[in-house]
């Protein structure tokens, strides 16, 4: 026999051999769903129904990703040949009236000659309001469908995590409902209510477990610090804690990991913790367990990076090393506090294209370090993702002073807060996707003086009178879960973005999810340190008359030049509540109704071309 012929027979029967382990695969290549299977949605309304689609395109499931950059192609080996994917959000601009309840059904299998039988396909989800752990499951039933078995594809999945692997192995061993049965039928079932979308691709029945023998991983949910860039002033004792998870076939001895930040400049290591977990089964997620030691930086602008490391006995032949580690940046900064590095992509709400979007920083030092002088809020720095859109309209730069979550909702209610500064910003179009930086003017006092223990939310608000949409740059590269459950849990809670959709005057401090912040900056600093800021108009220029006021209150202008802009009737929370445009106003007045408002303190904003004026107003009827 040559050698080639060899090679070939050689090649055959290697083939042969894995084939004898393969039961029943499907790839999706066929151009449609496979003919006998169904799919429907059992408990959607008409027109809500979510079933699955076939697709060719790996990038087809983009628009359910909803910006997030690691999920908007669907990694699958095979994907660009055929793939199968539900969209559980369907688009629709609220939430649906009932949630789905998706199922995708084989014809019959026949696993008689399997004395072991397990399931494997690659796959990506994402999870918003029902954990996938519990939710999406494959059903195996051997009499027709009349009863079924379930078995979990994705272990530890919940909407803490979001987001499967892309992609994901996902695997179960159903060898006590198939094996032996000549009459087999498998059914993926999705229960979702507003989540992403399910792919799926490669479905496969064998005899042996597909999943490698190590594979152990850090998961998402690990602890960052609370702020990616934080002053030097304003260093606190940042805590760890990290999920780590076994997603492989065979059980592990001697799990350990460890915690190090080195410092960037030096490569010296100035802090280490390690967690000795012992055996960790195969499936077994260890979880919520915290180091038992914090870091806390120099009060001097400085770069480190912490690393989440994980070993274990077998870890030479951990098949995915990638996944046992996990680093992120501490960045002690001069005077910025910041949720994110840099931006990874731009977001708005679907619900409503009027928002106020921002993160929520922590003060605990109200004193420069150097000078001992008092800190000030100076002002906050934003991007825009498409300004061109939105050229010559407005935007408010809010900040507000929060004391806490006083009554645990997660939320900063409207009796909670107090706005404390304020800007305009107009947009000139032109900006692209470069960071702004607007400088604040105090609501009431002459300066914005920091307090000691007390949340700042720093954001940036949308009020349109149409249905042009605004997007806030925003960033997914990490997750704030973890920190937030560490903070909370020792009664010091640490937040990341807050939401107010539609303007309603409460922020949601789940915002977008804890895993995507906006670039919205807050820049602090002492009275010595000066800003451009907005040109103000001349004194006297702009008059409140009577204040307070019952009725209306008259608003009189003594210009040079006529000017153009708007006025801006806002409340103490920041909600704008009238808003008229002004064209060529010089020596007018204007009448501003306030009857309808509720006796209190407001802010009337008065922005021209030539500057600005703020004219705090009381009603009182």
């Amino acid at each position: 026999m040559n050698l080639k012929n060899y090679l070939t027979l050689t090649l055959l029967c290697a083939t042969l051999a894995l084939q004898g382990q393969i039961i029943f695969q499907e790839d999706f290549s066929g151009g449609a769903i496979p003919a006998g299977w169904t799919n429907v949605d059992n408990t959607s309304m008409a027109g809500e129904e979510v079933t699955f689609v076939h697709a060719t395109d790996p990038a087809a499931v983009a628009p359910a990703a909803l910006g997030n950059t690691a999920t908007a192609t669907f990694l699958a080996p095979g994907a660009d040949n055929g793939y199968l994917w539900a969209n559980s959000d369907r688009g629709l601009a609220g939430a649906p009236a009932a949630n789905h309840t998706t199922q995708l059904t084989t014809t019959a299998i026949d696993c008689s000659m399997a004395a072991d039988v397990f399931f494997s396909m690659q796959s990506l989800i994402g999870v918003f309001d029902l954990d996938a752990v519990d939710n999406c499951v494959l059903r195996v039933s051997t009499d027709a469908g009349m009863s079924w078995e379930s078995f979990t594809l994705f272990p530890n999945l919940t909407t803490a995590v979001r987001w499967s692997d892309n992609p994901f192995l996902a695997s179960a061993d159903i060898s006590s409902a198939a094996a032996g049965e000549s009459e087999v039928l498998l059914q993926i079932q999705w229960f979702g209510g507003w989540e992403y979308f399910l792919a799926i691709d490669d479905i496969v029945l064998t005899s042996e477990d597909p999943r490698p023998a190590n594979n152990m991983r850090v998961n998402d949910f690990a602890a960052i610090a609370p702020n990616l860039r934080t002053p030097a002033s304003q260093v606190e004792p940042i805590g760890f804690i990290a999920d780590i998870e076994n997603i492989g076939s065979g059980d592990q001895t001697n799990v350990q990991l460890t915690i190090s930040v080195t410092d960037d400049a030096t490569g010296d290591e100035v802090f280490s913790n390690m967690l000795d977990y012992g055996n960790i089964a195969s499936d077994s997620l260890a979880e919520n367990i915290f180091f038992d030691g914090e870091f806390t930086p120099e009060p001097v602008p400085a770069n480190y990076t912490a690393t989440y490391t994980l070993t274990y006995d077998n870890d030479a032949d951990e098949a995915e090393p990638e996944n046992t580690t996990r680093s992120f940046p501490i960045i002690i900064t001069d005077s910025v506090f910041a949720k994110a590095l840099e931006f990874t992509r731009d977001v708005r709400p679907a619900a409503d294209n009027a928002f106020t979007y921002g993160n929520t920083y922590w003060v605990n030092n109200n004193e420069d370090l150097v000078s001992g002088d008092p800190l000030l809020a100076k002002s906050i720095t934003f991007g825009m993702g498409n300004p061109g859109d939105i050229a010559g309209r407005t935007l408010q730069v809010l900040l507000h002073e929060w004391p806490g979550d006083a009554n645990d909702n997660f939320e900063a209610d409207q009796d909670e807060y107090t706005l404390v500064g304020f800007a305009s910003y107009e947009v000139e179009g032109g900006e692209g996707q470069d960071l702004v930086t607007v400088p604040l003017e105090p609501l009431l006092d002459d300066l914005i003086l920091l307090q000691e223990d007390v949340h700042y939310i720093a954001s940036v608000q949308y009020a349109p009178d149409d249905d042009v949409n605004f997007f806030l740059l925003a960033s997914e590269e990490f997750d704030y879960a973890a920190m937030n459950f560490y903070t909370d849990s020792l009664m010091r809670q640490r937040f990341a973005g807050a939401l107010d959709v539609s303007n309603e005057g409460s922020f949601s401090m789940i915002g977008f999810g804890l895993d995507i912040v906006p670039v919205v900056r807050l820049n602090i600093g002492v009275e010595d340190v000066v800003d451009a800021t907005e040109p103000q108009l001349p004194t006297g220029a702009v008059k409140a008359f009577p204040n307070p006021a019952d009725d209306y209150v008259n608003i009189d202008f003594d210009l040079e030049t006529p000017a153009t802009g708007e006025l801006i009737l806002f409340n103490t929370k920041g909600q704008q509540l009238q808003r008229q445009v002004l064209e060529g106003v010089m020596t007018d007045r204007i009448r501003v109704n306030t009857a309808d408002l509720p006796s209190g303190s407001y802010l009337i904003r008065v922005s021209t071309d030539q500057g600005v004026s703020n004219r705090p107003i009381t009603v009182q009827h």
